[in-house]
């Protein structure tokens, strides 16, 4: 299993959008993890990428039979959602438990240096569990 951290500054939200519409491309099972005002910021976006280009996808607070459907799925807990393909976790959990997805992404908003440190943390956790780690950053040095 491959777990990829991802320092993002600036436009986390954006960067969790085009992130999204990369990987869905690869697999119809998506879930994004985040706090429910984050959440509903990408579910807009995601809408709205571009007239030709959305995501179609489901949250918590859409009905259960939307939800059931969607193989897109945002909640704030990834253990609502049934084990998807892809997991996106812009840091409203601390450790989550990444087996039984076969791969997931760590955003880490360079601003927040409280998320930057959780980022640190979980990147020893995972190491230690045996997982794959891969960093995504051209300008800082590696988070570890």
């Amino acid at each position: 299993m491959q777990v990829d951290f991802h320092l993002v500054s600036g436009d986390v939200l954006g960067y969790v959008c085009r992130l999204a519409r990369k990987a869905a491309r690869q697999t119809p099972h998506l879930c994004i993890v985040g706090n429910e005002q984050a959440l509903r910021s990408v579910s807009r976006m995601l809408w709205q990428l571009a007239p030709t280009d959305f995501l179609a996808h489901a949250t918590d607070w859409d009905a259960l039979q939307v939800q059931a459907l969607s193989g897109i799925r945002l909640s704030q807990d990834p253990r609502a959602v049934p084990v998807q393909d892809i997991l996106i976790h812009m840091g409203s959990h601390g450790s989550i438990d990444p087996s039984g997805y076969r791969r997931m992404f760590e955003i880490v908003d360079t601003g927040q240096p409280d998320r930057v440190q959780q980022a640190r943390e979980l990147w020893r956790q995972y190491q230690a569990q045996g997982y794959h780690l891969q960093y995504h950053d051209s300008i800082s040095p590696p988070i570890p």
